[in-house]
């Protein structure tokens, strides 16, 4: 596999890193192992710059201001392996494809069998969670998510958590069910301020805002939408114009 980081204004290649493995369905964690070692190099490629020194480049690191250091959170999940099975990893990109051409009853069967190959797989229970959410099957929706959640909060994967409870806030309030959709959207809120997810926080003020609105609370629904808003715009102003390919190799 290879990674680059390309800037889309020049498309001038920013940085650039390989990582080799072997493809076993008896040891996934060959892969695993070389994937962490790809976003490992990926890293330090990123916090390494070519300086001309004495009329010749080489490498320098980057000033520690503008290094690029993962939490110890952040590392955890970095070299935490999504799925111990490759099969279970193999009908879950399946099912990824067919979500994304709408074929939802093909999509939640290849969920489905993502997570009995594997149940401890939490992103194929998210997964299925919004496959059953989309076909207006709540209760299943409701199901997967709180698995998805479970396995989350077993990890103490607190991004995680925060983005289950939204989708389970999501499902109540699309029932009426204001007051649980309400608590769920707060738990996701609090959670995602104490982390600092910005993305989370928005989504989950959203949340919020929509309940308001539903309610006919249109004054404190503009308040928690021009709050979203605030965010938005911060993390737009932000955003980090290189694009990023993960290529595996052909075959």
């Amino acid at each position: 596999f290879s990674v680059r980081f390309v800037d889309v204004a020049t498309g001038a290649i920013v940085a650039t890193s390989q990582a080799n493995a072997l493809m076993d369905p008896k040891n996934p964690n060959a892969l695993w192992t070389a994937l962490d070692q790809l976003a490992h190099a990926a890293l330090d490629s990123l916090n390494t710059r070519v300086a001309i020194v004495q009329g010749f480049p080489q490498p320098v690191q980057v000033p520690p201001a503008q290094r690029i250091e993962p939490t110890p959170e952040e590392r955890a999940r970095l070299t935490r392996a999504p799925t111990a099975s490759l099969t279970a990893l193999e009908a879950y990109g399946q099912g990824q494809a067919a979500y994304k051409r709408h074929q939802w009853a093909e999509a939640a069967r290849l969920f489905e069998q993502a997570t009995r190959l594997d149940p401890q797989y939490r992103e194929g229970w998210r997964s299925l969670g919004h496959v059953m959410y989309d076909q207006g099957r709540y209760p299943e929706a409701i199901d997967a998510y709180a698995r998805s959640l479970r396995l989350a909060e077993r990890l103490g994967d607190n991004a995680q958590i925060a983005k289950s409870f939204r989708n389970i806030g999501n499902v109540h309030s699309s029932q009426g069910r204001y007051p649980e959709a309400f608590a769920y959207y707060e738990r996701s809120l609090q959670l995602s301020e104490k982390i600092g997810a910005e993305p989370d926080i928005s989504g989950a003020l959203n949340g919020i805002g929509n309940l308001y609105a539903r309610q006919g609370r249109y004054r404190d629904a503009l308040d928690v939408y021009a709050r979203s808003l605030r965010l938005a715009e911060k993390l737009a102003r932000n955003e980090f114009p290189v694009l990023v390919e993960i290529v595996p190799p052909k075959g």
